[in-house]
């Protein structure tokens, strides 16, 4: 599919959008790869393959964000993954589609139930105008650099229709502030809101006035939060795709993406790891 600079596209599946469409694109998380690892990772970088245990997770995205298309795009497999029933449905689904197991399956809709039930949540995703999984092109203006995302769920704000809301669905094992602060840090939320915020604004003129991460865990009671990044991480956020975006062009210029240094270098163990002795300071 041939991508025009700037677009939105509503109608592209999650296949084609991670497939291919726009290869020269950057997306979030090869960003990520080139802010937490380095250029020489980033061009190697493996195209993620698709495994059995991402499928829930996809499934919880199909359930809340688009339930209109579960039945279609979600397959009840049977007992479990050994089973025949199973297996033939994996041989004969669609690339939009997962199949699961019993037990997850019925795990998907206790969850789609519990996050459902809620005001604030059927407030936030399920706004009339709202928008699931369309996917944004842009040319960076600062870097010319190529971006696209795919935003779980887009809807115009309350306060300012000009403005855009963006929702972000994590599945996760713990949903409570302390929990989801540490998840932001780990798997770098903070620089995917960063990218989606660049990317999406340009992409449609449009300002994000609000981004929201949606985290349930996977787990009964399958409890869930709504959170909004403070401005310290916000403002980290913006500077790590800042950063990631000036290297990336860079070694464009050059057509050189470095590795790690290979100059021997000292090292020490993390100071948490230091039991029996009191550490030396020099």
């Amino acid at each position: 599919m041939k991508i025009k600079y700037p677009s939105v596209i509503e109608e592209m599946t999650n296949a084609e959008y991670h497939s291919g469409a726009g290869d020269e694109a950057i997306g979030s998380s090869s960003l990520k790869t080139l802010a937490t690892k380095t250029p020489n990772h980033f061009k190697n970088k493996k195209p993620q393959e698709s495994k059995p245990y991402f499928d829930k997770g996809t499934a919880c995205h199909t359930a809340i964000l688009e339930p209109n298309l579960f039945k279609k795009n979600v397959i009840r497999g049977g007992k479990d993954r050994r089973q025949k029933e199973y297996k033939e449905a994996m041989e004969s689904k669609t690339s939009e589609q997962v199949v699961l197991p019993d037990s997850d399956y019925e795990d998907v809709l206790r969850i789609k139930d519990a996050v459902s039930n809620s005001p604030q949540v059927n407030k936030l995703l399920y706004h009339q105008d709202a928008r699931s999984e369309v996917s944004a092109f842009c040319i960076d203006k600062e870097t010319g650099i190529k971006l696209k995302c795919r935003p779980d769920k887009v809807r115009p704000s309350k306060k300012d229709p000009s403005m855009d809301i963006i929702i972000d669905l994590k599945t996760t094992v713990d949903a409570s502030r302390e929990g989801f602060e540490r998840a932001c840090g780990n798997f770098g939320y903070h620089i995917q809101e960063a990218f989606y915020r660049r990317c999406w604004e340009q992409a449609t003129n449009r300002k994000v006035a609000k981004f929201y991460f949606l985290a349930v865990e996977k787990e009964p009671p399958y409890a869930f939060s709504i959170f909004e990044l403070g401005d310290m991480s916000i403002i980290e956020g913006d500077a790590v795709v800042e950063k990631a975006l000036q290297t990336y062009s860079e070694c464009q210029k050059t057509g050189i993406f470095p590795s790690y240094d290979t100059e021997i270098q000292k090292i020490e163990i993390p100071p948490y790891f230091i039991k029996l002795t009191e550490p030396t300071i020099f």
